[in-house]
């Protein structure tokens, strides 16, 4: 999203010397034209060019007359002031802030995925009429259709004649404007706003005989839904910085906990988990870590909201936690910025180091728990007080969702090469894993194990270490990852073991699991060629080729250990258990061969900077791996792509401009494999050339090594 921040008084002096300009032209042609007419118009070209017109018919500049001129002017002058204006009336409405220096704003979306030309695309955009329609137009748009779709979730139809359903069409064009978004919350009221998703619970559902809502139909499901993500696209929007003012004493997180907290209105705070939680929507990060903030000292017990047996709590959303840590923690698992700020909010930068070559690294640097800050309501405490906090409440089937949620994003960013975030994240995983390792996950969702999946395959440095029973493969690898000074070895493994076993029943969290070794793998990969390679740039001589294979095999290898490793944990597990499986679980080896191949339709959408391992919403499904038949393809696709990039293959033989295939791109040495045709591509060139580019025969058949991982034992409990 675009805002374009102006200075009105700067603006308004240009407008003023535009408009005298004008005047100046004016004031010249006016002259010119006297002084021809007393000589009798001699030169038929200057009256021309002086003469004076209705508005209407003046020509173009391009005619060259003086009048043409001036109008030109006039006109830029009345672009500027309307757009000056537009800026001034929605920041006086309060519904954008003003900037910090002063400025004000207004708002203009984004250039589309795929455009190529952004300079054609802000001038035809940039328009007096543009910048109308998406500010104080959006705004009363916003405004109008608040109010019927209020009016239509409880009568049917508006008082304009519109269904819900013609509503929301309507709505989903604008549901992502920040003005918009902040327009619509504050036409309704904050509790009125939240109180439309239980209109539209009343609206599509009935109760049951044990006081539960269920739908009446799948179209009445499916309007639901929609009518519960439209409104979560629209919450997100008028949390934005731009259009919410956050401060130690206002903002839209601070009028929604106050709705939360008010006796007999606890129930909305399942209202705002499930607009929090709605997919792909990234909210504000000042407004989803002052909420956080705020909610993380208030009591939760299942047993006394979001029940049908429960009193003076208000109405409530089903199947959504009325915790009120819920929606701040499903929301961080899309925006790591405020994740981060929340998890860890302390942090002492160390310096960035530059070494001989010019390179600048940030060191890895173990984060500082005990740091103290204030928060918003006055407090002093620390992330490790935070954590205890944290850790303190009632986890329950519902609430667990979005606590594993918000960890498994924070756990993609271990191993970060920004040495500082990869500390901070190794310590607040740390201390999640500590949390998992003994909480009893045996009635939670298919979400929340997924979740779990994601957070265990982002441990992978400790589970191939654990497989491989090498104390410390990250530093074998030269990828070292901060400590989390929660656990000794011997508590990790059982944690970790703990926590694979609690998701074992489920297909795609196992799949998640090998997903996220496959990513740490490949990374091992890279680092293990990188490292007896030179760094000047020089052809690596065939001793320096053999060592960097020798090192990539064997972390090939090792990750098939760290993947056997959770297939045989979660298959012990699953032993013990009484569950029938109605089909066989996906290898987590086989997991491990999809990992980067398949992104998830919302990635594009979250907010992932510094994102190493796996991200939660990149994780394809265990159906996507099975409907792919992944085999030792990508295995040997990923060997290839690390070895072209390390020019430790010849190239010669791979796809260029004049042989194409779209499996690889011959610039940037990728490979993709996400379809069948590039699988099969991929195969026919693999069989045709392998024996051939260069590669160790150790390489081409590690797919097909037999994998012996250590220390595989579940405890007796």
């Amino acid at each position: 999203m675009a805002f374009i921040k102006i200075d009105t008084d700067k603006m308004q002096t240009v407008i003023d010397n535009l408009e005298d300009r004008a005047e100046a032209i004016d004031h010249e042609r006016n002259g010119i034209s006297q002084t021809s007419a007393y000589y009798h118009d001699p030169v038929q070209s200057v009256v021309d060019a002086t003469q004076v017109l209705p508005g209407f018919l003046i020509p173009g500049p391009g005619s060259g007359t003086m009048a043409a001129y001036a109008s030109t002017m006039r006109d830029l002058a009345e672009e500027l002031r309307s757009r000056r204006q537009e800026a001034i009336d929605i920041n006086e409405s309060g519904i954008t802030m003003t900037n910090p220096d002063g400025t004000l704003s207004y708002y203009l979306p984004d250039p589309p995925p795929g455009t190529t030309d952004e300079a054609a695309y802000w001038r035809n955009m940039d328009t007096a009429a543009n910048v109308h329609a998406y500010n104080t137009g959006s705004a009363e748009t916003a405004k109008a259709e608040a109010t019927e779709l209020q009016e239509a979730l409880a009568n049917g139809t508006s008082s304009q004649g519109r269904t819900v359903e013609e509503i929301l069409v309507q709505i989903d064009k604008h549901r992502d404007i920040p003005i918009y978004g902040a327009a619509f919350v504050d036409a309704l009221g904050t509790e009125a706003f939240l109180n439309l998703t239980i209109d539209a619970q009343t609206a599509y559902k009935n109760i049951d005989q044990y006081g539960y809502w269920v739908t009446r139909s799948e179209e009445d499901d499916a309007s639901f839904e929609r009518t519960i993500t439209t409104l979560g696209h629209v919450f997100a929007a008028a949390s934005q910085p731009e259009v919410n003012g956050e401060s130690l004493t206002s903002g839209l997180s601070r009028e929604v906990g106050d709705v939360i907290t008010t006796d007999g209105k606890q129930g909305l705070a399942s209202a705002v988990t499930a607009l929090m939680s709605v997919q792909d929507t990234t909210y504000g990060t000042d407004f989803v870590v002052n909420l956080a903030s705020d909610m993380e000292t208030t009591d939760y017990d299942p047993m006394e909201v979001g029940n049908p047996q429960a009193t003076g709590t208000g109405n409530y959303l089903d199947d959504y936690s009325p915790d009120p840590m819920a929606g701040p923690l499903f929301a961080m698992s899309r925006n790591l910025e405020a994740a981060n700020r929340y998890f860890t909010p302390t942090l002492v930068n160390p310096p960035i180091v530059i070494d001989e070559d010019g390179n600048a690294t940030i060191p890895i640097t173990d984060y500082d728990p005990n740091l103290p800050f204030t928060t918003r309501d006055g407090r002093t405490i620390t992330a490790q007080g935070r954590a205890d906090l944290l850790f303190s409440r009632t986890w329950v089937y519902g609430n667990e969702d979005a606590l594993t949620a918000a960890y498994a994003a924070v756990s993609s960013q271990r191993g970060s090469t920004d040495g500082a975030l990869d500390g901070r994240a190794t310590w607040a995983c740390g201390q999640a894993l500590e949390y998992f390792g003994s909480h009893d996950f045996s009635k939670s969702s298919e979400r929340t194990k997924v979740n779990l999946g994601v957070f265990a395959g982002n441990h992978a440095a400790e589970i191939t270490g654990i497989a491989t029973a090498d104390k410390s493969p990250d530093l074998q690898y030269g990828y070292v990852t901060a400590n989390d000074y929660a656990h000794g070895p011997k508590a990790k493994r059982a944690a970790l073991k703990h926590v694979v076993a609690s998701f074992a029943d489920s297909d795609d969290a196992v799949s998640a699991a090998g997903q996220g070794i496959a990513n740490y793998t490949h990374r091992a990969a890279h680092a293990e060629a990188a490292e007896d390679l030179p760094t000047d740039g020089s052809t690596p001589t065939p001793e320096q080729v053999t060592q960097a294979q020798t090192g990539m095999t064997g972390a090939y290898t090792n990750g098939r250990s760290a993947a056997a490793w959770v297939d045989e944990v979660a298959d012990q597990a699953n032993e013990r258990s009484d569950t029938r499986r109605d089909k066989e679980r996906a290898q987590a080896g086989a997991a491990f061969a999809i990992v980067g191949a398949i992104p998830h339709p919302a990635a594009a959408a979250v907010s992932a900077g510094g994102s190493t391992g796996l991200s939660l919403w990149e994780a394809a499904s265990n159906d996507t791996v099975t409907d792919l038949q992944i085999d030792a393809t990508a295995y040997n696709a990923s060997i290839t792509e690390v070895a072209v990039q390390h020019g430790l293959v010849d190239e010669s033989y791979f796809p260029d401009a004049d042989n194409p295939q779209s499996w690889y791109d011959p610039e940037t040495k990728t490979i993709t494999i996400t379809d069948d045709t590039q699988k099969e591509q991929f195969q026919q060139w693999w069989a045709s050339y392998r024996d051939d580019i260069g590669l160790s025969t150790d390489l081409m058949t590690v797919s097909q090594t037999a994998a012996d991982p250590q220390d595989t034992e579940l405890p007796e409990d």
